[in-house]
């Protein structure tokens, strides 16, 4: 192969080529050689072929089924055969590089337990496009509106659902006698949904743009689990001859292309969109078929072969409608009369392609408006900032976006013409911005709207804009530099524990010693989440479910760090009148009172430093912390600074039956004006673990915000 390589810090290949083609198969090379496991992994469970490559358990098993059931793997199959010949030579040269490596080895956890990897073809990278979509992305929203549900079948008040969730749709009887009946077989807390340090689960993130002075700088640190070895991204900096360009950004291990970053025309970042690309519909089955219309016709149906290695073969029956499959119990080939649901993903059938010509055509783009136009049509849901050498910033929104009546929150009987979605929203029509007055913009996971309108019922469950408000007047008041750039990127300051103690005194003084950071040695951050728990689980058990899964929601699922705002709202938007109907009985302030109290009497836990209550382990995505610790694979009790609402954000929780986390998993920040540009991954290079420093990597330098430097 005609390429130069070296390794840069023991964290990011350098790839020299003379053309685009030699690039495109170093980049495969280097993801196989350094990542085969993550890739491999990957592979594996999107095929839902853990119980049957790897371990065969009663976890891997359901992990399985609810992998067939979404049918990541079989869709991917049939939208590889769409590819047209541009796209197909775009990739031809990524899928050699990949084999090339493959033939020269693979890794021996992946011998020892028997596997051998078969030939890397288009679908596995359409596979792990439309993964990286579903996971911790569309999941989340999934798991918001599936709660509602359960809030609904749990005889739960409609006017306190609708009001704490903000819904605009009538719930009408009808919908709440039918949800009530509907089979539920996939609850929030399932093993079939849990979640797997390989897959690529994106949570949140910030990033922001300027050119207060006409030039360009950016910075981004996407959101995602930190507490795996490797980490999820694979940092490149590249030279192409042939198209006269150099790289540096993060790059997806079997995918083509950069996934964030910059070249010598143009920065490209995104965060997390929170576009609703997910409903439940309510189906209903009689004598084997599926209610229309206007009539009962025959169902379609798949059948998925788990050749399981330990136990018996297992068949499953996956029913489907023309948007996405209906959750049963697999195992039955023939459905009991009743209601059941049935799960719409605006990427279940299709999602890969445009997202993949996108990552080709972003090579070609020399400007902020050819990029706007080339990634308005990626199908995930993101808020993208780009800047160029000109000096002109943009704001992007992309996602393949359902065309559906009303809000989105609330399941509709499928079997009525006007709830069905009707098509997607032209990506055109999705928001875009050049230049504003401000000269910044900066999105983190807020709400975007677009002449102070939120458009097409895009987002309706936005994080709070606690980080958003944050970064703005921070950039509002200081001079735009790495340095000071940088300085925002470690910020643990949290205005949301702020605004609690302003607007009641009480905590305020109870609180009186804090500066409100989430530094590893605070002791008062330790004592506002004990607080903010508590305020939290004597609310929701009040007016939702029992005391015990309003704790579950809170520690033990993603629930509160994703939708914390719905909370927030009840008790610090105290001029919504539409809330006055949860403090009735009780009043906002002896909630306060009431969880303060609870706070004085912990006096054992209020004195341990934030640090060693949020702490986790860093485990290798293999063995997941099964192995000695002397052998080096892990680390222990890492110390996380952040929380939920500031700028580095740290949230450690346990989400689907694991420990997981949202941490900033790249930092990077570049300067147009000399194409300097900075970074921090939470790992290294490989996944292999001799040499340890391609193994660990930057770990050190991440939490000590230690930043590599370089040029483009």
């Amino acid at each position: 192969m005609l390429f130069e390589n070296k390794v840069l810090d023991n964290v990011t290949r350098e790839i020299k080529s003379n053309t685009f083609d030699e690039f495109l198969k170093a980049q495969g090379y280097f993801h196989y050689k350094d990542r085969a496991l993550q890739i491999e992994m990957l592979r594996i469970i999107s095929r839902g072929e853990l119980s049957v490559k790897l371990m065969d358990n009663e976890e891997t098993y359901e992990i399985d089924k609810f992998m067939r059931l979404l049918g990541i793997d079989h869709y991917a199959k049939k939208e590889a055969l769409e590819i047209d010949k541009e796209l197909k030579n775009f990739l031809l040269p990524y899928l050699e590089g990949i084999n090339t490596a493959m033939k020269e080895g693979y890794p021996i956890e992946l011998k020892l337990v028997g596997y051998k990897p078969q030939p890397y073809e288009v679908h596995d990278i359409i596979a792990t496009i439309k993964i990286m979509s579903y996971m911790g992305l569309t999941q989340g929203q999934q798991d918001l509106e599936k709660h509602i549900i359960e809030l609904i079948k749990g005889e739960c008040s409609t006017e306190k659902i609708k009001s704490y969730f903000n819904i605009k749709d009538e719930i009408t009887s009808e919908i709440i006698e039918k949800v009530k009946g509907a089979k539920v077989y996939f609850k929030n807390f399932d093993k079939a949904s849990k979640f797997i340090k390989a897959l690529p689960k994106i949570s949140a993130s910030n990033n922001w743009i300027s050119n207060i002075d006409g030039i360009v700088r950016m910075a981004c640190d996407p959101h995602l689990e930190i507490n795996r070895i490797p980490s999820v991204w694979y940092e490149v900096k590249g030279q192409i001859k042939e198209t006269n360009q150099n790289y540096i950004g993060i790059t997806m291990p079997g995918v083509p292309g950069f996934i964030m970053g910059s070249n010598n025309d143009v920065c490209f970042s995104f965060t997390y969109g929170f576009m609703d690309q997910v409903d439940y519909f309510i189906e209903e089955v009689r004598d084997g078929k599926l209610r229309t219309e206007s009539s009962y016709e025959v169902m379609r149906g798949r059948k998925e072969v788990i050749d399981r290695k330990s136990h018996l073969k297992e068949t499953l029956t996956i029913y489907e409608t023309k948007h996405g499959p209906i959750e049963t119990n697999l195992q039955d080939e023939i459905l009991d009369d009743g209601f059941y649901l049935s799960l719409s993903w605006s990427n279940y059938l299709s999602g890969g392609l445009p997202t993949l010509k996108a990552l080709k055509d972003l090579f070609k783009c020399q400007n902020g408006k050819d990029l706007c136009n080339v990634i308005k049509e990626v199908t995930i849901s993101c808020n993208w900032l780009i800047g160029d050498k000109e000096g002109d910033i943009y704001y992007q929104q992309s996602g393949k976006l359902p065309n559906r009546k009303g809000q989105g929150l609330i399941p509709l009987p499928a079997f009525k013409k006007e709830n069905k979605w009707k098509g997607f929203v032209d990506s055109k029509e999705l928001v875009h911005l050049k230049n504003p007055d401000s000269k910044i913009l900066v999105t983190a996971n807020n709400l975007i709207t677009y002449n102070g309108h939120e458009k097409h019922n895009a987002i309706n469950a936005p994080m709070g804009d606690y980080r958003k408000d944050t970064i703005v007047k921070c950039l509002e008041n200081t001079e735009h530099s790495c340095e000071n750039f940088k300085t925002l990127q470690q910020s643990l300051y949290s205005s949301q524990a702020r605004i609690y103690c302003v607007t009641y005194k009480e905590l305020q003084a109870e609180l009186s010693e804090w500066n409100y950071e989430y530094d590893v040695q605070s002791t008062q951050a330790t004592m506002f989440e004990i607080f903010y728990k508590e305020l939290f689980v004597n609310f929701y058990k009040d007016h939702f479910v029992d005391k015990s899964s309003s704790s579950r929601l809170f520690s033990d699922s993603a629930f509160v760090a994703d939708f914390y705002d719905f909370f927030d709202q009840c008790f610090l938007n105290v001029e919504d009148h539409s809330k006055d109907i949860f403090f009735k009985e009780k009043s906002r302030e002896e909630y306060i009172r009431e969880s303060i109290q609870i706070l004085k009497t912990r006096s054992t836990e209020e004195t341990k430093r934030w640090g060693e209550v949020n702490q986790i382990d860093m485990n290798n995505i293999f063995f997941d912390g099964k192995l000695p610790k002397f052998l080096g694979l892990d680390l222990k009790n890492v110390e996380i600074p952040g929380n939920r609402a500031t700028v580095s954000q740290g949230s450690v929780m346990k989400a689907h039956g694991r420990h997981t986390s949202f941490c900033p998993s790249w930092r990077f920040i570049i300067d147009f004006k000399d194409y300097s540009y900075h970074s921090l991954i939470p790992g290294g290079l490989s996944d292999r673990r001799f040499p340890k420093d391609k193994y660990l990597g930057d770990i050190e330098n991440y939490f000590t915000f230690n930043y590599r430097s370089g040029q483009i």
